[in-house]
């Protein structure tokens, strides 16, 4: 994967490296290569423990390869209401009338960004990403970081990603009250000018 972005990059050092949810998982491998990035992290942690029973148990089955197969036959079969059943489980709302409308705006935008890549896809970076520990890597580190987590976050718990900065020691975090796919609030915009300037 390192060698992909380094040739996608043609000798160009990045000075900034995103990691959105699982993509933060990634990029501290990344960030090996490149120490003198910045490092942004929304909805991540050091590895992939949410904070539900069901999901750790779909993310462990899907690194195998037959109950991938049935998942995504699942997935096929439920079809758009089935990913919509899980998100609302996974990104509940929060039952206040002020946020109704933007959580089902939210909710849109996020499914169409979904079900542009194949279930199997999905599984595959699931069952992935559930194998990752970054934890000795992330002690290592030296990068200045920004680490946006969302308080009612299920799939990166506070928890976790109170880990995330603790190992990082050159990190700042930011405690939104969002859940996972909505992390990232407008008001954070302040925060990330602050981080980059």
């Amino acid at each position: 994967m390192v060698g992909s972005v380094d040739r996608k990059l043609d000798g160009r050092d990045p000075e900034v490296i995103v990691g959105i949810s699982m993509g933060g998982l990634l990029l501290p491998k990344l960030a090996e290569e490149y120490p003198d990035a910045k490092l942004i992290f929304i909805s991540s942690a050091p590895c992939f423990k949410p904070d539900f029973l069901v999901m750790r148990v779909f993310t462990k089955l899907t690194a195998l390869s037959f109950p991938q197969k049935i998942f995504v036959l699942v997935a096929k079969f439920s079809g758009k209401r089935g990913v919509e059943f899980v998100y609302r489980k996974i990104n509940p709302f929060d039952g206040k009338p002020l946020h109704k409308k933007a959580y089902e705006e939210d909710l849109k935008i996020n499914l169409k960004a979904i079900s542009n890549y194949p279930f199997s896809k999905h599984a595959q970076i699931l069952g992935v990403c559930g194998k990752i520990n970054n934890t000795n890597i992330l002690k290592k580190l030296q990068n200045p970081a920004i680490i946006f987590g969302g308080e009612d976050d299920k799939l990166m718990p506070m928890s976790e990603i109170r880990k995330l900065h603790d190992l990082l020691s050159k990190s700042k975090l930011v405690v939104t009250s969002g859940m996972h796919f909505n992390t990232f609030e407008k008001k954070n915009l302040r925060d990330l000018k602050v981080f980059l300037s």
